[in-house]
């Protein structure tokens, strides 16, 4: 039996020590003593449920694999990142993770640990809206709502029906006059929302509460007047042709950052009394 040539034999070698180094430098694959990209130790949404190839840990093994897996060896890291992902997550439920995030990191001590720090800022970077942390950034044209307290509210809780509000000129213009409303709160017993809901929004259309000639008809579970001016006052500006998603018209769009603030409790922040020029701020 004849023998391969020793170049054929050399290349087969090379061939195989690229194959062995690729798999062992796969951050999947690849283990140190003690440093195992386990991403289940910092994801804090395995503790509600999710999977072990959810989405969060999947897109963690993706892009943060090393730095997972390097503290994961380091005592307490990944308990303070997970504490701090938690922490925000429990936010996101009340006015908004982004309001607390810096809070829930002071209170975990974060920054004091540098591994922590540099796997969390990874996870947030990389894979935000996949473990549902705070990464939207809000326009930074938005319109000031009334006060510090409201708009930090607004920022935090609502920040993608504004930057979506703000890609429409007309919504633009529709929410900074919302915004300049000193009574835009309406009563929390029942005037407000679909009867099987209890989310708070308001459920009413634009043909139902704006009438023809420009004025704003009466409508029981609409929003209080100032409100309701607003949202009819700009509906029909700069639209040219009509989005086919009626979602995308500017009341509809409007709206939606309404109601996010109302869920949210944001407008008792933001409404003025005439001895309070900063509304609910303390």
């Amino acid at each position: 039996m004849a023998l391969a040539p020793p170049s054929s034999l050399r290349r087969v070698a090379a061939l195989v020590a690229i194959v062995a180094l690729a798999v062992a430098f796969s951050c999947k694959t690849f283990t140190l003593t003690n440093e195992i990209c386990d991403p289940s130790r910092v994801d804090a949404l395995r503790n509600a449920g999710e999977p072990s190839d959810g989405e969060c840990s999947r897109c963690l093994e993706d892009h943060c694999c090393d730095r997972v897996g390097v503290c994961g060896s380091k005592e307490h890291c990944a308990d303070i990142v997970k504490s701090v992902h938690t922490c925000v997550l429990q936010a996101n439920q009340d006015a908004g993770g982004a309001v607390e995030e810096q809070s829930c990191a002071n209170e975990n001590h974060l920054r004091d640990n540098p591994e922590a720090d540099d796997t969390y800022r990874c996870m947030r970077e990389q894979c935000g809206p996949s473990c549902q942390l705070p990464v939207c950034q809000v326009d930074p044209a938005t319109v000031l709502f009334q006060n510090a307290a409201c708009d930090r509210c607004f920022s935090g809780a609502c920040c993608s029906e504004l930057k979506e509000c703000y890609g429409s000129r007309a919504c633009k213009l529709t929410v900074e006059c919302i915004a300049q409303c000193e009574n835009a709160e309406p009563p929390r017993d029942g005037g407000l929302g679909p009867p099987d809901a209890g989310s708070g929004v308001f459920d009413v259309s634009e043909a139902d509460l704006c009438a023809d000639d420009g004025g704003v008809k009466h409508v029981p579970r609409g929003p209080p007047a100032c409100v309701a001016k607003c949202l009819c006052r700009f509906k029909d500006n700069d639209q040219g042709l009509e989005p086919p998603d009626a979602g995308q018209r500017p009341f509809n769009l409007a709206s939606r950052v309404y109601n996010c603030g109302y869920a949210h409790n944001c407008l008792a922040a933001c409404t003025r009394g005439p001895d309070d020029p900063d509304g609910g701020a303390r």
